[in-house]
């Protein structure tokens, strides 16, 4: 079901408009309406055989905006497959890009269920056509609306899952999602276990204060007034004799380690049995 908005646009273009017979070279195919949904390989074949027998049907006209197809992108292929000259189009009088979208997508929605690899595919396709406002907040502090969302319907719940495989996937993922072998959530699933993956492998080897010394010379170098730039230095300094000392209790609390067990070796080969067994407290911590 589509939102009453949408609706409105679709009857208000389309009340009194009739279909006219058209020359096919005069229809264009352009983006974005030619990405929102992917031509079906079965399908085109079908209408394609079908118009082969009976040639273009007029009660299923192509929907145009300004020459430019908006919805009948198979039906179209199909007549150019078959070499059909003319066309039944509804030519729309259409204000802008996102009038055309919402028009080009309500008629798709009406009858055709979309899969996940549809809705990231639609989802993409009007990210990239609409003004980069939409969703984001202006200057008052008033979020626009996010049309993306409001312009796919009940489908629109998907839009954030959309945005952040498509931004964090790799090309292994995007094709499994593409061709049907994952969902929008597997994909999901996916990107955060590489993600996690990639911080495991680079968190291990930063020192514990890595980042703060990082965030401390970025605010040495922004900082105006001396005496914060020496105090920040000052602190900078401690943090770095922290994790001295922590390195250095390491090596110490490894090496006592070393040298009880190689103790022990030494007992167990002379027939002396140990009374007890070394213990080395705090391994690697500094006391509070």
């Amino acid at each position: 079901m589509q939102n009453e908005k949408t609706v409105g646009v679709v009857q208000s273009v389309t009340s009194g408009l009739q279909p006219e017979l058209v020359s096919i070279n005069e229809v264009r195919q352009e983006s974005p309406f030619k990405d929102l949904f992917r031509i079906q390989p079965a399908v085109l074949e079908l209408i394609t055989e079908d118009m082969r027998i009976n040639g273009y049907d007029p009660t299923y006209p192509l929907l145009i905006g300004n020459g430019v197809l908006l919805d009948g992108h198979t039906r179209h292929q199909a007549a150019r497959n078959v070499g059909i000259d003319k066309v039944w189009v509804v030519d729309y009088n259409l204000a802008d890009v996102e009038q055309s979208l919402r028009v080009a997508i309500a008629s798709q929605l009406d009858r055709r269920k979309l899969t996940d690899a549809d809705t990231f595919r639609l989802t993409l396709a009007v990210d990239q056509a609409l003004p980069p406002e939409s969703g984001t907040t202006d200057e008052k502090g008033k979020k626009a609306p996010d049309k993306t969302v409001e312009l796919i319907g009940s489908y629109g719940s998907k839009v954030g899952k959309v945005r952040y495989v498509n931004t964090h996937s790799t090309p292994e993922i995007r094709a499994n999602l593409e061709n049907g072998e994952y969902s929008l959530s597997q994909a999901a699933r996916a990107c955060r276990e590489i993600a996690g993956k990639s911080r495991k492998r680079t968190g291990g080897d930063q020192p514990k204060f890595g980042r703060i010394n990082t965030l401390l010379d970025l605010a040495i170098k922004m900082a105006k007034a001396d005496e914060l730039a020496k105090d920040l230095a000052d602190l900078k300094v401690k943090c770095e004799a922290k994790v001295t000392a922590q390195k250095a209790a390491e090596e110490t609390a490894k090496k006592a380690a070393k040298e009880a067990a190689k103790a022990a070796k030494l007992a167990a080969k002379s027939g002396q049995v140990a009374i007890s067994k070394p213990v080395v407290k705090n391994c690697g911590k500094l006391a509070a």
